[in-house]
């Protein structure tokens, strides 16, 4: 089975920093990317690119965050349940590779600047920091996937280098619409949630059964667990490592 170590794709993490490294992207999904582009096709205007496209993704973004809480919609009744709060919310799952939330994040500055502001119609008139920082961050995903004058020409324009983080981060943040869907199909079942009682059980019994057998001073694995029992008769086991391909902080 191909482990998929040598893929490097656009939108593709890096291996083991998040639970999905790829998107899954089935066959015909190209046409939901064109309806998606539609909206911003022909907009020129840079405070209307900036609008649409920050409400483009922070719907993508909610997209994902409901296929994970089937009850999510009651998070969204909620006024004070800002796009800043989903992103940190999606972030905390880490299912998702950091630079789409990151790149999701400039853009939502960016939205926010242009609506707090509006006498500022340009990019060019937005906070220096906050350019930079979309420049930067822009040459980071492009790295390595242009060529020098491609570099040069975004670099110098605020208005494409934001059109192409958007694109990057609208189109990404999309694809992996279809690993939330296909997750949620497979683990919110009755058959899922019953298989994991039943291997629970199973567990249970055999480290159970482990320590009344284990004389004092030795030890047995059982799975992932190692089980013993001391020198003064008492019994304890622990997880020999972690089963998710990220480290999980507790």
């Amino acid at each position: 089975m191909n482990d998929f170590s040598d893929r490097v794709g656009f939108f593709d993490g890096e291996k083991g920093k998040s639970l999905w490294q790829f998107p899954l992207m089935k066959f015909g999904s190209g046409s939901r990317m064109e309806e998606i582009l539609s909206h911003t096709k022909n907009v020129n205007d840079d405070r209307m690119l900036s609008l649409l496209t920050a409400l483009l993704i922070e719907n993508r973004v909610e997209h994902i965050l409901s296929e994970m809480l089937p009850k999510f919609s009651a998070l969204l009744e909620d006024t004070d349940f800002t796009f800043s709060m989903k992103l940190r919310l999606l972030e905390s799952f880490n299912i998702i590779p950091i630079q789409l939330i990151r790149s999701a994040g400039i853009i939502r500055k960016i939205r926010n600047a242009f609506a707090h502001d509006i006498a500022n119609i340009k990019f060019e008139n937005l906070d220096k920091k906050l350019l930079s920082k979309l420049i930067g961050y822009r040459e980071y995903i492009y790295r390595n996937k242009e060529t020098k004058e491609q570099q040069t020409e975004n670099k110098n324009s605020y208005f494409k280098s934001y059109n192409s983080l958007s694109w990057y981060c609208m189109i990404g943040l999309d694809s992996y619409i279809e690993n939330a869907e296909a997750f949620a199909n497979k683990f919110y079942s009755i058959d899922s949630v019953e298989s994991i009682y039943k291997d629970n059980y199973i567990v249970n019994n055999q480290i159970t059964d482990a320590f009344l057998k284990l004389s004092k001073g030795e030890q047995k694995i059982i799975g992932n667990f190692l089980v013993a029992k001391t020198e003064d008769d008492k019994g304890f086991f622990q997880e020999l490592k972690p089963k998710r391909p990220f480290k999980v902080s507790r």
